[in-house]
């Protein structure tokens, strides 16, 4: 036991001695990582704080909308969206991911420590025991750069988590004014159901008293047949608008049967040089292709520095039986970059980079062009609703006004009546799919521009 416990003294005297040396070099090896904004391209929040247990995420089951204040807004239905959609919720989930290789790419190598025992049982002794301690120091700052090269890789699930914001959000705008303007068709055939039941009966006494012949209410009839088959048309139309809704806003069993807005009056006009100017400067995939360069720079940089070797060292202290005496040894052991200089790898990350930046200058290009084709969707909507609004609309009111004030006088045919009337309505129809068309190209621009589609807090 004496010499077990002689043993024991300097081994925790060395081990003292070992840690201060090893905390000393380290810190001189691996100096503080620099400000967030040398290597993030957008500022990152830091990773959570690693727990011991992974906690089971819990299934969100999509909420269901009670009927408690019907009908539902847009603003509500957006909250819904960016609160509960599946594909919102997988890129923030794919976000936190890349922020723990973030992390975990940073890390410092654990050190080693074990028994060592040699000569055991030479000439009946224990021979030398003791115990050794291992560290591998990493040089190069190649833990600075995996973390630079992952902090882009953050950076891009960010831009990702925006993009999917931008696409729900397009769709489910485009889906609740499309639903709009079905709605506001219901009350129009609605209106034009009434009105020709109402001639209907009207021709129907008009034959009845010899005045008209029965043709007048036959073609009543007719024309009231069809206006009815449109309008459960539009039934069935608004019905399957209301779920396709209720799937653009991740949501499941709503018992809401409308939504609260109007197709009028239209916001301020969009300008093409504004908005080309935005979307070139802050669209998702524009952020992400510059962040692909800029990862594209720091892993060329990390495969320049793989050459430089890391530092294993070894420190171990061990006891001699057969003299009683401490014998510690060190070593210090590194590669020599001769034959492997990693020549390959950064020849690879060089050319990484010319893809990365080559498709950077492409994705401007698709861009641009995909905003030119909605921009002119767009101006060709503003024009067929600036036309009804300005001319069709006020000269088919007018003719209808005209039309049955002389009917009124026995100046016109009934036929001649019902005609103006579908003209009327079938305007009014067709301003409604212009409104329509125009909603429509207004929200695919806009989704395209974060700072205008997507809605922040204040």
């Amino acid at each position: 036991m004496q010499p077990f416990m002689g043993l024991l003294r300097p081994i925790f005297c060395w081990y003292l001695v070992t840690m201060a040396l090893i905390s000393t070099i380290y810190a001189d090896a691996i100096p503080p990582l620099p400000d967030d904004e040398t290597y993030f391209a957008y500022t990152l929040p830091l990773p959570d704080p690693i727990v011991d247990e992974v906690e089971e995420a819990p299934q969100r089951l999509p909420q269901v909308i009670r009927n408690e204040a019907p009908p539902l807004n847009l603003a509500t239905l957006e909250a819904m969206t960016l609160t509960d959609h599946p594909t919102v919720l997988t890129a923030v989930a794919e976000m936190q991911a890349a922020r723990g290789t973030w992390l975990q790419s940073g890390l410092r190598p654990n050190p080693t420590i074990g028994y060592a025992g040699t000569e055991i049982g030479n000439e009946r002794r224990a021979g030398f025991q003791g115990a050794y301690w291992q560290q591998t120091f990493v040089r190069g700052n190649k833990l600075q750069l995996n973390r630079a090269v992952a902090s882009q890789e953050v950076a891009w699930r960010e831009q990702a988590v925006i993009s999917a914001e931008l696409d729900v959000l397009t769709e489910l705008r485009v889906a609740f004014y499309q639903l709009l303007v079905i709605q506001e068709r219901h009350r129009v055939l609605s209106r034009l159901v009434e009105i020709s039941h109402q001639a209907e009966q009207t021709a129907q006494q008009l034959v009845e008293a010899q005045e008209k012949p029965r043709t007048d209410h036959l073609q009543a009839s007719i024309e009231l047949a069809r206006f009815r088959t449109d309008l459960q048309s539009t039934v069935i139309a608004k019905r399957k608008a209301r779920r396709a809704l209720e799937a653009r806003a991740g949501q499941q069993q709503t018992d809401w049967q409308q939504v609260d807005g109007s197709v009028q009056p239209m916001p301020e006009p969009l300008e093409w040089q504004q908005t080309i100017d935005e979307i070139l400067s802050t669209h998702p995939s524009i952020i992400m292709a510059t962040s692909a360069v800029q990862r594209a720079r720091y892993q060329l940089a990390r495969e320049r520095a793989e050459p430089i070797p890391n530092l294993q060292t070894q420190i171990m202290v061990q006891h001699d039986d057969s003299t009683d005496l401490v014998v510690p040894s060190v070593q210090a052991v590194w590669a020599i970059p001769w034959h492997n200089r990693n020549q390959g790898a950064i020849a690879r990350a060089q050319a990484d980079l010319r893809a990365a930046m080559q498709q950077l200058n492409e994705r401007r290009l698709d861009l641009r062009r995909e905003a030119a084709d909605l921009f002119a969707d767009y101006e060709t909507a503003a024009q067929r609703v600036t036309a009804f609004e300005t001319s069709i609309l006020p000269k088919a009111s007018e003719t209808q006004q005209l039309i049955t004030e002389a009917y009124r006088g026995q100046e016109i045919e009934f036929l001649v009546l019902l005609t103006a009337q579908r003209t009327f309505f079938q305007s009014t129809l067709a301003y409604l799919n212009a409104l329509e068309s125009l909603w429509t190209s207004r929200w695919r621009v806009l989704g395209m521009m974060p700072m205008q589609a997507i809605p922040r807090p204040q």
